[in-house]
């Protein structure tokens, strides 16, 4: 595989961008399973329709704008390349066991552990454990071999060719700030706009962090399986060195590092305003009641129609979350898809299919990824489904 430092570590921090304004302005967690569970099997509401539909539009905002191009992997060509067999299996794990655990890589690891949670802290080495004996115990066979540059031969995993050509880093960084620039003047207008009551401006905060979730996904190759068992599959020196892939380590270096550090300003910020009005004197008795109520000592969403629903996660380390975790392990070792990725395919697939409609030739290939994607998707729905109904 290629290895893909600049490309992953640019989409790693599109995915702290999003996940990180959806603490800090709505006050919730982006952890996509659920979400996508409550949008379909809770409560519906429009906010998590507006992250779907976000995340299902991120691939067709890339073919516009030529960003696609700049994407490491290609999701749906190794997802074709899977029989339907495996896809149902690994889809019905990856949703069974992200309900019963209660999160996913996005929940756990990203907006989990950046918080220091202890469950999401279980919950994430319970499930990378189990996907790293699942990766290496029974890999996933594909139909075609892995295309490789000619440099690539010698050593375990090759650099990108393209990794710091001017065009890919001026794409990536373009990107970048675009995408934080667009967050920004979003927050400012809601703020200050008269609009901002009505329910539709309040989910655009919603969708377009959806949106930069899935360009997070696919820059930084989190949207292609077999970047993701690459990354999960152990140094094959003498049968296949080429497959052992390092890339999403830097998902951790510019998605969870962010993370932790913009969750820890958060609390030192909410801390310091709170010593500032216990120091000012004024109402005192009022002052000390609030700072032992459960409610001040949580943090504050920016928009003021939002509350804070973002738990300590220092409660209920049961046997549900640790079986629940392995089992998504499982699902998610065994194919190298999770919810995010899925959905974010997706998008992809019904993308080609909207671009190349009068295309003949794309028919085929079209149906295939349809239908994989769309069998893996179903088998997961039914499998979240099945712990949603069991209450």
């Amino acid at each position: 595989m290629t290895f893909t430092p600049v490309h992953t570590l640019l989409g790693g921090y599109l995915l702290h961008l999003a996940s990180s304004s959806v603490l800090e302005d709505n006050g919730r967690v982006f952890g996509i399973s659920g979400i996508l569970s409550g949008a379909i099997f809770g409560p519906r509401e429009g906010w998590r329709w507006a992250v779907v539909g976000g995340l299902l539009a991120g691939p067709l905002l890339g073919f516009m704008t030529g960003a696609e191009a700049y994407f490491p992997g290609n999701g749906l060509e190794s997802i074709t390349q899977v029989g339907i067999g495996r896809l149902i299996i690994a889809g019905g794990l990856v949703g069974l066991g992200s309900r019963l655990g209660s999160g996913c890589t996005s929940g756990h690891m990203l907006c989990g552990v950046s918080r220091l949670s202890p469950r999401s802290f279980i919950a994430t080495i319970t499930f990378f454990t189990t996907a790293v004996i699942t990766a290496n115990l029974a890999p996933t066979p594909y139909s075609s071999p892995i295309s490789m540059p000619s440099a690539a031969t010698a050593t375990a995993f090759a650099l990108h060719p393209a990794s710091f050509s001017p065009s890919t880093l001026i794409a990536l960084f373009s990107t970048v700030a675009i995408t934080t620039l667009a967050q920004q003047a979003l927050r400012r207008y809601l703020l200050s706009a008269p609009q901002s009551s009505t329910q539709a401006a309040r989910a655009t905060p919603y969708f377009l962090n959806g949106v930069i979730f899935a360009l997070g996904l696919s820059f930084s190759g989190m949207a292609d399986p077999r970047k993701v068992l690459g990354f999960l599959r152990f140094p094959q020196a003498r049968t296949d060195p080429q497959e052992f892939d390092p890339s999403l380590a830097m998902v951790m270096l510019g998605g969870l590092l962010p993370n932790m550090i913009h969750y820890a300003r958060l609390t030192r910020d909410k801390r310091d305003a709170q010593n500032n009005r216990d120091g000012a004197g004024t109402d005192v008795k009022r002052d000390a009641a609030a700072s032992d109520s459960s409610s001040s000592k949580r943090l504050r969403p920016k928009y003021p129609w939002e509350l804070w629903r973002v738990s300590s996660g220092s409660a209920n380390i049961d046997w549900k979350l640790i079986v629940g975790s392995a089992i998504f392990g499982i699902g998610w070792g065994c194919l190298g898809i999770c919810p995010g990725p899925a959905l974010v395919n997706l998008g992809e697939a019904i993308s080609r299919g909207m671009l190349h409609f009068h295309s003949t030739n794309a028919g085929e290939a079209q149906r295939q990824m349809m239908v994989r994607i769309g069998a893996f998707i179903g088998s997961m729905l039914l499998g979240m489904a099945a712990i949603e109904r069991s209450g």
